[in-house]
């Protein structure tokens, strides 16, 4: 079942379905956070909250999606699922991260046409397993694979997902399409 958005982003702030209205507070979490056991989540989530961060980048790798050629790790896709429940219990927003490796260093998405196809369909796959999430806003852009790439990811969830926000990092290129969102990176700074 697919789920109404939970949240409104907007210039830096969420506005819940009640109206209240506060500046976002964000923090990424470690590719193996959205794994955790129900009891090991909950203590994580209790201390974002005791932080005050009111938005989770939950960073997902590609590997971690999909280990092997159309063949998805829907055992993940369920932790995934059952991470963001929780935080969608705290009120908390969630933004994800979809990027080629745990610990990427450099490029976080193909740079060819076919590589960059199936990591958008991984993506897609990933949304799929996590629509009955109401806090997700959407997704954070891959700044490599260029603008064409970018594009071509978020137009891929515009029908099913048409609530999605797609979030780019300080230095990634964001098109002058609409679905693009000119906000600054909402990591909160250590």
């Amino acid at each position: 079942m697919k789920a109404s958005p939970m949240f409104v982003y907007r210039d830096g702030f969420l506005t819940d379905g009640t109206g209240h209205r506060e500046a976002v507070s964000a923090k990424e979490t470690a590719p193996d956070s959205v794994a955790l056991s129900p009891q090991e989540a909950a203590g994580f989530l209790q201390g974002l909250e005791s932080d005050g961060i009111n938005l989770l980048v939950a960073a997902v790798s590609w590997e971690q999606v999909e280990p092997e050629p159309e063949q998805y790790n829907e055992s993940f896709l369920a932790d995934l699922r059952e991470f963001l429940k929780a935080a969608e219990a705290r009120h908390i927003a969630a933004v994800v991260s979809f990027k080629m490796k745990n610990n990427a260093n450099g490029a976080d998405a193909p740079e060819d046409g076919e590589g960059q196809n199936a990591f958008i369909e991984a993506a897609a796959h990933t949304a799929r397993r996590t629509k009955d999430c109401a806090n997700i806003l959407g997704f954070i852009l891959p700044e490599s694979g260029g603008e064409d790439f970018r594009l071509r990811f978020a137009r891929r969830f515009e029908k099913k997902h048409p609530h999605f926000i797609f979030f780019k990092t300080p230095d990634g290129a964001a098109g002058s399409d609409p679905l693009f969102v000119d906000a600054p990176f909402l990591l909160k700074q250590p």
